[in-house]
């Protein structure tokens, strides 16, 4: 597939399935190949690596500022990447090293949460940050002009404030939204999945002990080559 076929899947849902794709290069060559890698250096305190190694962990109370701290094998929450910040990154590239055919990405793309989401309530939706020193966020995100409105959400790191967000978070738990999802498998070596984070949440199913083995590498990106919007 084609930079401008991605592009166009993206633009249309949010998220678009590579099978086996390119599957002699690395994560990150694969990241150069397509678009414009966001600096690591952002992500501090986040990873100090540009791809990150992401694998099944038991619950435990010790790491409560990752999502494997809190649900362990259990199915993950739909949440944008890095919701808490003022701009989350734009695209995460997810890349099966070890892939699993008993777990599934799940995608949410905006056209459906728009659907079930009052917009007056998500321009007035304010959130705080589980972390004290980061600023309120918006629920609504107005980050560029060829995306003149997108969605933030994360059930963990940011918490809602006033009614309209506590509202829009009920919408978001509620049974209607999790009909939403789309099931994306990454099964084979090679196999990736590319989500706009501002057009679509993602979560990940829950994982059992057969697919423990299950690896996943995660990179970031601020564009594509040749699409800006």
């Amino acid at each position: 597939m084609k930079t401008g076929d991605i592009c166009d899947a993206l633009e249309s849902d949010g998220f678009v399935h590579l099978r086996c794709f390119m599957p002699d290069m690395s994560t990150r060559q694969v990241a150069e190949a397509i678009g414009q890698i966001t600096d690591h250096r952002l992500l501090a305190g986040v990873t100090d690596s540009v791809v990150q190694q992401l694998k099944p962990r038991p619950k435990t109370g010790f790491a409560l500022h990752r999502y494997y701290g809190h649900f362990g094998f259990e199915e993950y929450p739909a949440h944008t990447d890095l919701a808490h910040w003022i701009v989350p990154p734009r695209y995460l590239v997810l890349r099966a090293r070890n892939g699993a055919s008993q777990v599934a990405t799940h995608v949410y793309n905006q056209r459906g949460s728009l659907r079930l989401l009052d917009t007056k309530l998500l321009n007035s939706a304010i959130f705080a940050p589980s972390n004290v020193h980061r600023a309120l966020v918006p629920m609504a995100m107005r980050v560029c002009k060829e995306l003149p409105f997108s969605i933030r959400w994360d059930p963990l790191f940011i918490q809602p404030i006033n009614d309209s967000a506590k509202k829009c978070a009920s919408v978001v738990h509620s049974a209607d939204f999790a009909e939403l999802r789309f099931a994306v498998v990454l099964e084979e070596h090679a196999d990736t999945l590319i989500i706009d984070n501002w057009r679509a949440l993602h979560g990940r199913g829950a994982v059992p002990p057969e697919a423990t083995n299950r690896r996943v590498d995660r990179i970031y990106l601020d564009a594509l080559h040749g699409y800006s919007g």
